[in-house]
This record gives structure tokens, C-alpha cells and sequence, in this order.
């Protein structure tokens, strides 16, 4: 086995995926986690837009989605009527546009054994005690279940292990916030009632708090609760979630059987730096924050998925590191931020109970469940695929795009959708193929009305993008049903043309987590070489 350039402390999903991105990149890397086994709890369940898309790339999607099920949407509703409606399926523009409900033990089973597959495994009740750095290297001191210990030099080490960090603790990390004073309890267990509840997330609003309850699998159910103050943290029993779920929930239904019964309570916490030198944090281990909104795990995978490509180009691709991994903390830390601030403001919304507020709380609901736009925004914000990093040190600004079209298509920082075109007649997903890829995309546009010299300027910016062969990977895209040659990928009906605000001949530079680094209207190959001059020039 390689030598390790990589060392992942955590197993989770987003230590998983994170080894799994180094596998297809070829980046040498160990994994290792403190458990003597994977969780057998089902924890994280929603796995959103962007994530699957990630999971997809990762080659892990299809046996999830067997596995899992696809609500038909997101219901809130007082008991009496439905309030609001996020319907799965609309709104989300993505291959993936509803949610997918996989218990987190499946998703980290898939995961592994997909790791499995291409030779690799998790090194299991390996603990990190402790780690030092310098210019050149990590050192991380290890012990093994027979109490033996272990120095492990790598490169770079990422800490994905949780909400209690071992990796955070060792570098010395604040992990800045509060704990909410509610006490939250769940059980999974079997719902049976004489109808069957439609196979949706409900959101229940009562006089006496708030009830949320997921579909798992047939006739497996997720309830959760609040408990009263002073009620103690202990489990709850299934009787004690039958009162709860009578009090709040939908009328005429039984649980039994239990699968899980825990108590949690919730804290908003997030690390002030996500990089100390060699060392990065990513997921619990950076940041927690209450369950409302489904955004946990799915905010960890987005850190590995930023993390992965940047480690690769830096190991292999002679990538500046201290542009790349500063870049890592100045993007991701103000999406956690955000993140942390609206799954607060969803939690102290929905745990309002008799007052005022709750009527009016209510009412601004159904409102907002009239308004296409309103339900739009919801739907957008669970999925992920509205991230934008607007301060990145690694992209191009956007002077450079025709102003009459600077609003159209996908600005820097922002995480491209994807577009369908066509080679040789067969349909091709370009985001699939850009998160795919072990490389940066550079996708040309012919412009919507193309015309033989445009063809001559395309083959003049390809030329140029041959030289960055190791780095970037080129795709022409003629708008019409026959391009000049069979070198270009066709755009029939000129849907990605107007997804992308490709009026004129441009060009648009893809990073491989999806994020557009540069772009230009009409097409400059400049801006693609001062992209590469930020990846490679050092700071």
C-alpha cells in the first residue's frame, strides 16, 4: 500500500466521502476511526440535491436510491390543515430535485463498501492522541487496541470526527457557540393507524410544541419531540413518544416496536478557523446545529467535496498550498455560518407553542404556502445547490462577460446546474461529467448564433486550453443540430446555451466540486490563464 499523503481521522459520511473522492483522484490517504464499528443508528436521514449529485460522481447513488425513499414532499401543518407544502420534484433545478431519505447507517455502509471495492478499508479503534506539524509534514501520534502506539507522518491530515474532535482538540481549535435549552427525543419505530400517512416529511405545529415526523422505510417512522423543562435527559420510552405523538401529531396512530429512542439536546457551534496549518476540519468536527432543516450531514459532505480536489491539486498537481487550503476555510466557514443561522431561526420558529406568536407564526405560513415564490426559496435552501463562495481567493472576478447578459447564467463562486448536450446523439449530463472529472472543465460556447469564424476562434481557445492538458479539460458546444466537426458537442434547442447566459461565443471554467472559477463573454482565454495563475502562483 502507498504511503499515506492523506490522514482522515473519522469514518463518517464525510470522512467516507472524503476518501473516496481521494481514491478517483489518486491521492495516497489513510482513514481511520475510533469505533470498533460503523454507527448502527440511523442519525442523519435527508440526504439533499447536492449531495447526491456528490454521491453520484462518488458512483454510490444508485444503491442508495434503492435503498432509500423519495418523499413527495414537505408538509407543515396545525393538525387541522396543511399550512405549507414544499413539493419533492419542483423548484430545485438538479438531476436530483427531491430530497432522498437514507438512514445514516445505510449511507456509511454504502460508502464503505464502495471504498472496499476499489482496495481500500477503515481502520477501525485507531485513536489519534495527539499531532505535531510543521513546514514539511504531520505527525500523528496513533493507539491501537492492544494499547500499541503508532507515529503516522503524512502531508496533510483532515478531521472529520465528529462534534467531540479529537483532530480539533489537538491544534487547539475554539469551537465557538451555545447549547439550546430544549430537550429534544425521537424514536424510530412502526406507525399504524386506520389510514396510511402519505409517504412525506410532516412538520405538526401545536399548542403544545412542535412534533416532526419522517418516513424511514414502509411503515417505519421518525417521531421527535420536545420535552418540558426539568423532564430530565434520560430516553424516552415508547409510551412517553405515544403521548407526545397523540398530543401533536396527526390523530389515530400507534407506534410500536421501537427501533431507536434517544434524547439530544442541541447546540450551535462552529469552529473560529477550519485550517491550522496542515490541518483542516471538516463536518461535526467544524460545525453543529439543530436538525431542523435536514443540513448536518449534507453540510459536511459539501466541506470534503471542497477538500478532495484541493488536496489532489496540490499533491499532484503542483497547486500553491497556501492559496488552496486558505481558500478551503475563507469558502466553507461562512457557509457553516449561515447554515448554523438558519437552522436556529427554523428551530426557534417552530418551538413557539401557546402564544401569540404561534397564531401568528401560523398564519405567516399559509401565506407563504401561496406563494410559488416563497415555497421556491424553501425548496432551493434545503438543497444545497444555492451555495455561492463570493470572497474565494481561486476566482476570477466577473468583469469580463458582456454586460447586457451579467446577470444571465453562473457567476464565480457559484455552483453551476446542470445542462443536457449531445455527442454522436447520445445525451450527455455535463455537470455529471464535470464533477466527474479529475480535472478543471473548460466548456466553450459557440454563442446562439454561431457562424464558421466562431468555430475558428473555439479551436483557437481549445489549442490553448492543450497546453493545461493535466489541468483542464475542454468541451465545445455548438448551438444547432450539426456542428462544424465531430468534435463538438451539440446544443439542439440552445438549453444550455441559456442556462449558462451564452449568448455570444464565451467560455466558462468549471473547478471539479462544481463552483464556476472564471468566466468570459466574448470567450478570452486570458481569464482562463489568470485562473491557473492563482491555483499555481504562490501568495
Amino acid at each position: 500500500m502507498a504511503t499515506p499523503r492523506v490522514l482522515i481521522v473519522g469514518a463518517g459520511p464525510v470522512g467516507l466521502s472524503l476518501a473516496l473522492d481521494c481514491a478517483r483522484r489518486d491521492v495516497p490517504f489513510r482513514l481511520i476511526d475510533s469505533a470498533a464499528g460503523p454507527s448502527t443508528h440511523s442519525k442523519a436521514l435527508a440526504i439533499w440535491s447536492a449531495a447526491q449529485e456528490f454521491f453520484a460522481a462518488l458512483g454510490v447513488l444508485d444503491r442508495m436510491s434503492v435503498e432509500g425513499l423519495h418523499p413527495a414532499g414537505i408538509r407543515m401543518s396545525n393538525r387541522r390543515r396543511t399550512l405549507l407544502r414544499v413539493p419533492s420534484g419542483e423548484f430545485v433545478d438538479s438531476p436530483y430535485p427531491g430530497p432522498l431519505i437514507l438512514p445514516q447507517s445505510a449511507t456509511e455502509r454504502i460508502l464503505a463498501d464502495r471504498l472496499t471495492e476499489l482496495g481500500h478499508r477503515v481502520e477501525r479503534q485507531v485513536e489519534l492522541r495527539g499531532l505535531e506539524q510543521d513546514d514539511h509534514g504531520v505527525s500523528a501520534s496513533l493507539v491501537h487496541p492492544d494499547g500499541s502506539m503508532e507515529t503516522q507522518h503524512c502531508e496533510y491530515l483532515v478531521g472529520c470526527d465528529g462534534a467531540h474532535s479529537a483532530v480539533r482538540h489537538a491544534v487547539g481549535g475554539k469551537f465557538e457557540g451555545k447549547a439550546r435549552p430544549e430537550c429534544f427525543i425521537l424514536c424510530d419505530a412502526e406507525l399504524s393507524g386506520k389510514r396510511m400517512l402519505p409517504q412525506e416529511v410532516f412538520i405538526f405545529l401545536s399548542s403544545r410544541g412542535v412534533l416532526p415526523m419522517f418516513p424511514i422505510r414502509e411503515r417505519v417512522w421518525r417521531v421527535i419531540s420536545t420535552r418540558e423543562a426539568g423532564d430530565g435527559t434520560a430516553p424516552p420510552t415508547i409510551e412517553e413518544m405515544q403521548e407526545h405523538l397523540a398530543d401533536r401529531g396527526p390523530r389515530g396512530f400507534t407506534l410500536s416496536n421501537p427501533e431507536w429512542l434517544s434524547c439530544f439536546r442541541i447546540s450551535e457551534r462552529k469552529v473560529a478557523r477550519f485550517r491550522s496549518g496542515r490541518v483542516l476540519l471538516a463536518g461535526d468536527a467544524a460545525h453543529i446545529h439543530s436538525p431542523a432543516g435536514g443540513q448536518g450531514m449534507n453540510t459536511g459532505l459539501q466541506d470534503s467535496l471542497n477538500i478532495g480536489w484541493k488536496l489532489a491539486g496540490i499533491l499532484n498537481g503542483g497547486f500553491d498550498p497556501e492559496r488552496l487550503l486558505e481558500s478551503y476555510h475563507v469558502e466553507r466557514s461562512p457557509v457553516a455560518a449561515r447554515v448554523i443561522a438558519a437552522a436556529s431561526m427554523r428551530t426557534r420558529i417552530a418551538t413557539i407553542a401557546r402564544s401569540p406568536l404561534a397564531i401568528l407564526r401560523n398564519g405567516l405560513a399559509a401565506l407563504a404556502g401561496h406563494s410559488e415564490h416563497a415555497v421556491a426559496r424553501i425548496a432551493v435552501s434545503f438543497s444545497g445547490t444555492g451555495i455561492r463562495y463570493e470572497s474565494s481567493p481561486i476566482l476570477v472576478s466577473d468583469t469580463r462577460w458582456h454586460e447586457d447578459w451579467h446577470d444571465h447564467g453562473y457567476k464565480p463562486g457559484s455552483k453551476m446546474r446542470d445542462a443536457t448536450v449531445y455527442s454522436d446523439g447520445a445525451p450527455i449530463s455535463l455537470l455529471r461529467e464535470v464533477l466527474s472529472s479529475k480535472t478543471h472543465s473548460l466548456i466553450i460556447f459557440s454563442g446562439r448564433r454561431p457562424n464558421y469564424r466562431d468555430a475558428d476562434a473555439v479551436a483557437s481557445i481549445r489549442e490553448q486550453a492543450a497546453g493545461y492538458a493535466s489541468l483542464i479539460t475542454s468541451w465545445a458546444v455548438w448551438r444547432g443540430e450539426h456542428g462544424p466537426d465531430f468534435s463538438w458537442a451539440l446544443d439542439p434547442e440552445g438549453s444550455a446555451h441559456r442556462r449558462f447566459g451564452a449568448e455570444f461565443l464565451s467560455i466558462c471554467l468549471i473547478r471539479p466540486d462544481g463552483v464556476v472559477a472564471a468566466r468570459s463573454q466574448p470567450g478570452d482565454f486570458a481569464v482562463v490563464q489568470e485562473a491557473v495563475r492563482l491555483l499555481r502562483q504562490a501568495a
